[in-house]
């Protein structure tokens, strides 16, 4: 390639050019930086070459590169062999271009999980509607690109079952000395992408060696009778956890309501009503298809003058909620016959910092219908 300058045009060789490109490469430096490496070395032979040509007459450092600068067929030339970038045109190109899916995939995902990846692009890049899972993907490839974020000392993570294996190397990325507090409950990893081992959280922190697991396994919020009764869950929705225990001892045990099919919603309103006549707060969470009805009814009661501070609920909905009473509808079509459904499950029975009443017409989950041994 050629660089015609003030004081004459210099020659660089391919082979030259290309041994530079690669040394650079070869460092793994962030991809911002590695471009600025590379301008800066072709420069400075450009340099070297006038000053041996030239001698005293060669012009100093910020004259040329100012004239490099303007040299519009030179930038081009560099701009060819290593652009500019950002992250979400990065991210946007991976996953709207079809080819471009299928190489950087190959031998990580199949065909049916590449289809998966692709997305249609947005007119403009500004006009991108990301969503969380692919945010990460820019974050990262803001890491890539400009190196590493703001680092922070300490960091304390909650609901951390929650968060995928990209979410954490977000966190990661903001906490090189990984002094970190990383709390969460796998009992109720219910997002995409949740956590099934804490070994698996460990590793996607990079696995710290100075990493220490604390089971916590004594609650102050549940009473005993109800936490001991949601624990029924835990072989399905979390096997090996080591179930909680409760220092509330007393308490009143749950209520299970077996009620006709044809009466189910219209009894989960009573008991609602009920409760809400004793309880300050009440929360009913019912399973979506379930969802509609319920709530006609309870705005039926409310209405009337009855069910103040009651709160409808998908069962998603109700993590991290806590209510004095909560009545569950139906418990077997929220669980279904999926791990994950008995997480939902189990969340939606550990609202009640007071009492609980499970109303149902099906059978209830085999979990729950005996005795934990």
């Amino acid at each position: 390639m050629e660089a015609a300058t003030a004081w004459g045009t210099v020659r660089l060789d391919g082979d030259e050019v290309l041994e530079v490109l690669d040394d650079i490469l070869d460092r793994q430096v962030p991809f911002s930086v590695g471009r600025q490496a590379f301008r800066t070395r072709l420069h400075r032979s450009i340099a070297q070459r006038l000053e041996a040509r030239r001698g005293d007459a060669a012009p100093d450092a910020a004259d040329l590169e100012a004239d490099l600068r303007r040299n519009r067929p030179f930038q081009t030339a560099l701009w060819r062999m290593w652009p500019t970038l950002s992250a979400p045109a990065l991210v946007r190109r991976l996953l709207t271009n079809r080819n471009f899916v299928r190489a950087s995939a190959e031998g990580i995902f199949e065909g049916d999980e590449r289809r998966q990846l692709e997305r249609r692009a947005a007119r403009k890049l500004d006009d991108e509607s990301w969503t969380v899972a692919e945010l990460v993907l820019v974050d990262e490839a803001e890491a890539a690109i400009g190196g590493p974020p703001r680092a922070y000392g300490h960091v304390v993570v909650d609901e951390a079952q929650d968060l995928s294996a990209m979410e954490f190397r977000v966190l990661a990325r903001r906490c090189p000395s990984r002094s970190m507090t990383v709390l969460g409950d796998l009992a109720q990893a219910t997002a995409p992408g949740a956590q099934r081992s804490w070994d698996e959280v460990l590793a996607h922190l990079g696995s710290p060696a100075t990493a220490e697991l604390t089971e916590l396994d004594l609650g102050y919020r549940v009473p005993a009778p109800i936490l001991d009764f949601a624990n029924r869950l835990l072989p399905v929705a979390a096997p090996g956890l080591t179930p909680d225990r409760s220092v509330r001892e007393v308490g009143v045990p749950p209520t299970v309501l077996a009620v006709p099919s044809a009466d189910l919603v219209g009894h989960v309103t009573r008991v609602a009503a009920e409760r809400a006549a004793r309880w300050p707060s009440v929360g009913v969470i019912v399973p979506d298809g379930l969802y509609g009805a319920v709530g006609s009814h309870l705005d039926g009661t409310t209405a009337a003058g009855g069910l103040t501070g009651t709160t409808l609920l998908h069962p998603a909905e109700a993590k991290g909620l806590e209510f004095d009473s909560v009545v569950v509808a139906e418990p077997s079509l929220v669980a279904g016959d999926t791990a994950a459904g008995a997480r939902l499950l189990y969340i939606a029975l550990t609202r009640a910092v007071q009492d609980l009443t499970v109303v149902h017409a099906e059978p209830l989950p085999t979990a729950l219908a005996s005795p934990a041994a």
